[in-house]
C-alpha cells in the first residue's frame, strides 16, 4: 500500500511540474526559431556570421526542427494539463 501511495505522489508531482515545463518550452521554441532564421540569414549573406560555425547546430534546419519539436511538446503538455484539470473530458 505504501508503494501505491508513493506512485500516486510521483504522478501528482509530475502534474505539478507540467505547467512550468509547458510555460518554458514556448519561449525556448521562439529562441530556436530566431537562431534558425539567423543561420539562414547568414547562409544568404543577409546577416552577420552565425555564432556556431561547425557541428550539428551550425545548420538552420536543425534549429528549425528543434523549434517545431519544442512547440509541439509544449502543445502536448498543454493538452495534458487541461485533461488533468477537467478529467470528465
Amino acid at each position: 500500500m505504501r508503494i501505491v501511495r508513493m506512485a500516486v505522489a510521483e504522478v501528482q508531482s509530475a502534474h505539478d511540474f507540467t505547467p512550468l515545463l509547458a510555460a518554458l518550452l514556448s519561449p525556448a521554441s521562439v529562441i530556436a526559431l530566431v537562431l534558425a532564421f539567423w543561420r539562414l540569414g547568414a547562409d544568404l549573406s543577409w546577416t552577420g556570421e552565425f555564432a556556431i560555425s561547425t557541428g550539428l547546430f551550425s545548420h538552420w534546419q536543425v534549429w528549425m526542427a528543434l523549434a517545431v519539436a519544442l512547440q509541439t511538446w509544449a502543445a502536448h503538455l498543454g493538452k495534458i494539463q487541461k485533461k488533468h484539470q477537467n478529467p470528465r473530458r
